[in-house]
């Protein structure tokens, strides 16, 4: 068991997915079963969602419950949505990085992040905000 929260494999793996879609520039993080029943990470970059990576199914509730959890945002009872947004400050660049969060209503475990770059969004998230349009896939 990691004893501290920087050796916990999963902080880890979400930090990996928020810093890379930081540096790709990235409109929108998906994290969902995908068509071919694979839980799917994707990234909405120049208007195509690409897939970045397939992570077993046995971390996803621990992707879903630490998103939330870096969000303030609370576990939602079934069929309701929950969102929240996550602040991260990147020491490096000494810059900011903002993502608003969603966990919709559904399976239970679609997740979608709206990457804000470093402009704080003006007001809370709302779930009008994260209506989806169609995009091409990669």
């Amino acid at each position: 068991m990691p004893n501290s929260e920087g050796d916990n494999p999963v902080h880890k793996l979400v930090n990996l997915i928020l810093l890379d879609s930081i540096k790709k520039a990235a409109r929108r993080i998906v994290i969902d079963t995908d068509a071919s029943g694979e839980y799917a990470i994707s990234v909405e970059s120049g208007g195509v969602l690409r897939k970045m990576m397939t992570p077993p199914l046995s971390v996803r509730e621990a992707i879903r419950d630490r998103l939330l959890e870096m969000a303030e945002a609370p576990l939602p009872r079934p069929g309701e949505a929950s969102v929240g947004r996550i602040h991260i400050s990147l020491r490096a660049s000494q810059t900011d990085a903002f993502f608003d969060l969603a966990l919709l209503p559904g399976s239970g475990h679609r997740l979608v992040l709206l990457c804000r770059g470093d402009t704080p969004p003006s007001g809370p998230p709302r779930l009008d905000m994260f209506a989806e349009k169609p995009l091409p896939s990669a």
